[in-house]
């Protein structure tokens, strides 16, 4: 089965952190949000407002933008199609992004 980013996509998921500010990267990710198919983008959609709400609620479940990036992240991006970045580092390092 296809991840919620979609297997054909990780490559490009993969050079985000390359690229070299903050505004690239979030522009490329709005990219290849936009790039997705229609029930993937709405499951997105929903799964980072419902996560947004959990980061918002941190001071009492201790559930940071962080710590939900470590771990929701490697369910949404596929280990063995990752990159060489370190795979917790990288999760951690977009969730500032979003």
């Amino acid at each position: 089965p296809d991840c919620l980013l979609t297997n054909a996509l990780i490559p490009d998921w993969n050079k985000i952190p390359l690229l070299s500010t903050e505004a690239d990267r979030v522009q490329r990710i709005g990219q290849l949000i936009n790039q997705l198919p229609k029930v993937n983008y709405d499951n997105l959609r929903y799964l980072i407002r419902f996560l947004s709400d959990v980061a918002r609620h941190s001071s009492v479940n201790k559930m940071t933008a962080s710590n939900l990036s470590i771990c929701i992240g490697s369910n949404l991006y596929p280990n063995e199609q990752s990159s060489n970045f370190s795979t917790p580092n990288l999760y951690a390092n977009s969730s500032i992004i979003v």
